[in-house]
C-alpha cells in the first residue's frame, strides 16, 4: 500500500504564485502546492473548511486520502518528542505521540530522489504518527519512507535518522521557522474553526484547494476570556511588544480585552502576508476589533524604502476593513552600543545600527502614515529619546535593542495611555505616569 504523502512548507522553498486571486498559494521545492491561514467554518461535518488569509477565503476540500496532523514550534521541541507529549503552551493544548514515529520524504523528481539515494541525506520531510512501510524511491514512486531511528533509551537525535530496509539516511523534518509537522494524529472531526490555523498541502483545482495533508496549529481562542462589555484591542508588534506586554496589560486591565497575535510579528513582509490571519473573523460580533496598534521596523532595518513603504500601505489596507481605530507605533531606537548608521547600501537601510530608525525607517513610515490622517501616532521612539539621560540612560549605552523591567513597563504604560485617550476610556486606579 502506498503511504499518504505530501510536501511540507520549507523556509528555503522555491515558490511560485498562482495569480492575483491566490497570492498565498505557493509551490514547494518538492512540487506540491501549499497555503496557510486561519480555519473558518464551511462544512465541519465533512471536514471541509475555509482558509482565511491574505487572499480572503479559500475553500479547502479534503481528498479521500487526506491526513490531518499537528504543526508546532515550541521551546524544547526535541524533549517533547522524546517524551512523546507535545504541549502548545499559548493554546493550552497537549497531545500524546505514539512510541514509534515514521518519516516520509517526498521528492520533486527522479533526479532529486537519486541525489538522496547517493548521499544518504534528506530534507523537506515530515514525521508520521501512523506506520508507513520502508520504501526506497523509484521513478514511478517518488518518496522515501521508513521508521525514525532512536537511541537505545528511545531518544531522538538532533539530526533525524531514517532507517529504510537496513540503510540509514540522515536529515531534518523541520520546516519554516524550525516548526515540526506530525501527520496522522487527528481526523477531520478535530478540525476546529477560529481556534486553529492550518498549513494545507495538495492541489488547486479551479477555485478549490484539494488537500492531501493538513497540519493544524492550535491558537488561543480570542474570545475565551473576553468581557463582552469591553472594547477589543489588538496590538501587533515584534519582540519589543513582548517586552512592554506586562506594562500595557496592567494599564488597560479591566478597561479593554487585550490581544496579540500568537507570534513575533516580525517584518513588514510577514505582516503583509499574515495580518489577515491575525485579524481573525472580525466581521463576527465578539470577534471584531475596536482599536488596533501596529508596528514593523526592527526586522526591516536592512530593507529598501520602496519595499518597506509598500508593505506598510498593504497592511493598512488590510486593517481598514475592520473599522477599528488605528494606531501606528513608531519603532524604538537602536542603542548607541551599535555602530552608527551610515548611508544606504544599494538602496537598503544599513541594518541594526545606532540611528537607523531616526534616519531611515521612522521617516519612511511617517510618509505612509500621513497619507491616512485618521491613523493616530504613538511615538515610542521619541519617548525613549526624551529620557536618554534618565530612565533609559543605561539602555542607550548598551548593545541590546530589547527592554527589561521598569523601562519596558514604561513603554507599555505609555502606549496604554494613548489607547485609552483615543478611545475615550478613563483609566481608573492605573499608573500611567511617564
Amino acid at each position: 500500500m502506498r503511504p499518504r504523502i505530501a510536501s511540507v512548507l520549507i523556509v528555503l522553498c522555491l515558490t511560485v504564485s498562482f495569480g492575483a486571486d491566490f497570492k498565498s498559494i505557493k509551490t514547494t521545492r518538492t512540487g506540491v502546492q501549499t497555503s496557510y491561514g486561519l480555519i473558518r467554518p464551511l462544512d465541519q461535518d465533512g471536514g471541509n473548511f475555509y482558509l482565511q488569509n491574505v487572499d480572503g477565503l479559500i475553500e479547502i476540500k479534503l481528498t479521500a486520502k487526506a491526513q490531518i496532523g499537528l504543526l508546532f514550534r515550541e521551546r524544547d521541541i526535541r524533549k517533547m518528542i522524546d517524551s512523546r507529549r507535545v504541549t502548545i503552551r499559548d493554546a493550552e493544548k497537549s497531545y500524546s505521540l505514539p512510541k514509534d514515529l515514521y518519516v516520509v520524504v517526498p521528492f520533486r523528481d527522479w533526479r532529486a530522489a537519486q541525489s538522496a539515494l547517493k548521499n544518504g541525506k534528506f530534507r523537506d520531510a515530515h514525521l508520521s504518527a501512523k506506520p508507513v512501510p520502508d520504501h526506497h524511491p523509484t521513478e514511478d514512486e517518488l518518496w522515501l519512507s521508513g521508521k525514525l531511528k532512536t537511541t537505545e533509551k528511545g531518544h531522538i537525535t538532533p539530526t533525524k535518522v531514517l532507517s529504510v530496509n537496513g540503510r540509514e539516511f540522515r536529515g531534518t523534518t523541520s520546516g519554516y521557522n524550525y516548526a515540526e509537522r506530525i501527520a496522522g494524529l487527528f481526523d477531520h472531526t478535530d478540525i476546529q474553526p477560529f481556534v486553529q490555523q492550518a498549513s494545507v498541502h495538495g492541489t488547486l483545482i479551479g477555485d478549490v484547494f484539494h488537500a492531501d495533508l493538513v497540519f493544524l496549529r492550535p491558537i488561543p481562542d480570542q474570545t475565551a476570556n473576553d468581557d463582552p462589555n469591553l472594547p477589543r484591542y489588538l496590538f501587533i508588534g515584534d519582540s519589543i511588544s513582548g517586552n512592554y506586554d506586562t506594562g500595557l496589560r496592567r494599564t488597560l486591565a479591566g478597561r479593554f480585552n487585550i490581544h496579540h497575535p500568537p507570534t513575533n510579528c516580525g517584518s513588514s513582509t510577514k505582516g503583509r502576508n499574515s495580518v489577515r490571519s491575525w485579524l481573525g473573523d472580525f466581521k463576527t460580533r465578539g470577534r471584531h476589533w475596536d482599536v488596533i496598534s501596529f508596528n514593523f521596523g526592527h526586522w526591516d532595518s536592512g530593507t529598501t524604502k520602496a519595499d518597506y513603504q509598500a508593505n506598510l500601505e498593504n497592511v493598512i489596507q488590510q486593517l481598514k476593513p475592520t473599522g477599528a481605530k488605528l494606531i501606528w507605533v513608531s519603532t524604538c531606537p537602536v542603542p548607541n552600543g551599535y555602530d552608527a548608521a551610515g548611508a544606504l547600501k544599494n538602496g537598503r537601510a544599513p541594518g541594526r545600527t545606532a540611528g537607523v530608525m531616526n534616519k531611515y525607517l521612522n521617516p519612511w513610515a511617517l510618509e505612509v502614515i500621513r497619507r491616512h490622517p485618521e491613523i493616530s501616532i504613538c511615538d515610542q521612539w521619541q519617548f525613549v529619546k526624551d529620557q536618554e539621560s534618565g530612565r533609559y540612560e543605561q539602555w542607550w549605552h548598551g548593545k541590546n535593542v530589547h527592554f527589561k523591567g521598569e523601562p519596558a513597563h514604561a513603554l507599555g504604560r505609555m502606549l496604554g495611555a494613548h489607547v485609552a485617550k483615543l478611545m475615550d476610556v478613563p483609566l481608573v486606579n492605573q499608573e500611567t505616569k511617564r
